[in-house]
């Protein structure tokens, strides 16, 4: 019987995940070993582990593995943007000459890094399952990894709706939790793996918003009031994925994405000129850099001479939401895409990618959205989506419905079923 302490990791883990933690220290006498900062929960510190606390502090250097480095992938995104030729590349081009050094010798180090983390912690802890999020990208292959060479158990649990690049993952966590049905009939038809996937939900499952008019006029005026938007103007939210931040990973699918944006802009722009006072409020990604990527979506704007009816936010979702006519996002496979449905709110996605239909479109959504597949088309769909109400309103009502058939599962049950899902799996270990 080992001696080492029972542990289930935690590597890598989104805050809208911590929901977690507390049922699985109440229903099993595993501890928690864990990259993430859990000060903020009320948690014991005797059955809490720190991964810092446990490895060489050489393998952390200043932020520790779960900051890591994105360093190598933002190099990627500078020369990119540069050798696209895209407007607002050249403000980026001394930041890519300073980084471009390190950057490459310092991911190549993180990716060494987590190898090595993950060895010492398999010497020092009886880990019974690994749970990370997200899997697809190279550190966190590393530690799964490791844990196969171990015979641990490694299970992926999504921080978003469509963790649908793990799919294509060759080597990726022996379970895949989905947070529904529709996100399990994706994964069928694209899985490559022999990845097990378990339908659970997610703790943060979106709410469905009642379809009310009046209930969705008010919580329109509240929202755009703290917004300092008119009340009668039209309100665009774009949101922002991976594609087009500076941690991309797909070269094409961002290219074309940035381009999609422009668009975009310049269908708003055009709306205004015509006397249809138009605001397009782009959401930055949670991930991105909150100044450096906001001056970069910015300039798009900027260097097109259509910046005054553009903002970049990067707060509360919600509100954005709320405040807005039509919701516009450049892929069918972004979670946000659901928070539209709850709310029976219209959505443009984009399809102007037809050799990469895996990145920007899931089959199975195109009904419930409206879909522009050019670049030209993008302006056609805005304006046919603003100025027909009920095109609009019969388009959302139909997604509305959709998501309340196919997403059974509350944020609460969710959770239950995660933490259930999590210790069966732990248990196979044996002791």
């Amino acid at each position: 019987m080992s001696s080492k302490p029972k542990v289930i990791a935690f590597l890598r883990m989104y805050d809208r995940l911590y929901s977690v933690f507390k049922p699985i220290l109440e229903n099993s006498d595993y501890s928690i070993l864990t990259d993430c900062d859990l000060s903020s929960l009320d948690l014991p510190s005797d059955r809490v582990y720190s991964v810092k606390d446990y490895v060489d502090e050489k393998a952390f250097r200043e932020k520790g593995i779960h900051e890591g480095n994105s360093r190598i992938d933002g190099v990627m995104l500078y020369l990119m943007r540069g050798l696209a030729g895209l407007p607002y590349a050249n403000q980026f081009n001394e930041a890519a000459i300073g980084r471009l050094g390190s950057g490459v010798l310092e991911g190549m180090q993180v990716l060494f890094r987590y190898f090595y983390t993950m060895e010492q912690l398999v010497d020092k802890f009886d880990i019974r399952c690994l749970i990370t999020s997200p899997t697809n990208i190279a550190r966190s292959q590393a530690v799964i990894q490791v844990a196969k060479n171990h015979g641990i158990p490694t299970v992926h649990l999504p921080h978003g709706s469509f963790a649908d690049m793990d799919n294509f993952w060759p080597e990726p966590s022996d379970y895949f939790f989905k947070a529904d049905d529709i996100c399990l009939r994706t994964f069928e038809r694209t899985q490559v793996s022999s990845a097990k996937p378990i339908v659970t939900g997610v703790p943060f499952n979106v709410s469905l918003v009642q379809p009310d008019e009046i209930a969705q006029e008010k919580r329109r005026l509240e929202a755009r009031q703290a917004l300092s938007l008119e009340p009668s103007e039209n309100v665009i939210a774009f949101a922002m994925g991976g594609y087009e931040s500076l941690n991309a990973a797909l070269p094409a699918a961002y290219y074309l994405s940035v381009h999609s944006m422009q668009a975009l802009i310049k269908a708003v722009h055009a709306r205004n000129l015509s006397g249809k006072k138009t605001t397009l409020i782009i959401r930055q990604h949670p991930t991105m850099a909150k100044h450096e990527d906001a001056a970069a979506v910015e300039s798009i704007a900027r260097d097109l001479g259509m910046a005054e009816h553009v903002r970049v936010y990067g707060g509360d979702k919600e509100a954005v939401f709320d405040a807005s006519n039509l919701f516009v996002v450049s892929s069918q496979k972004s979670s946000v895409i659901f928070d539209a449905f709850a709310r029976a709110m219209p959505t443009l996605c984009f399809n102007i990618a037809p050799k990469l239909p895996h990145v920007f479109v899931d089959t199975e959504l195109n009904k419930y959205v409206e879909v522009a597949s050019s670049l030209a088309e993008i302006e056609v769909s805005v304006n046919r989506l603003l100025d027909d109400s009920a095109r609009s309103a019969e388009l959302g009502l139909r997604a509305y419905n959709f998501l309340r058939t196919n997403r059974a599962f509350t944020g609460e049950r969710a959770t239950d079923e995660i933490v259930k899902n999590i210790l069966a799996i732990s248990g196979k270990q044996g002791d």
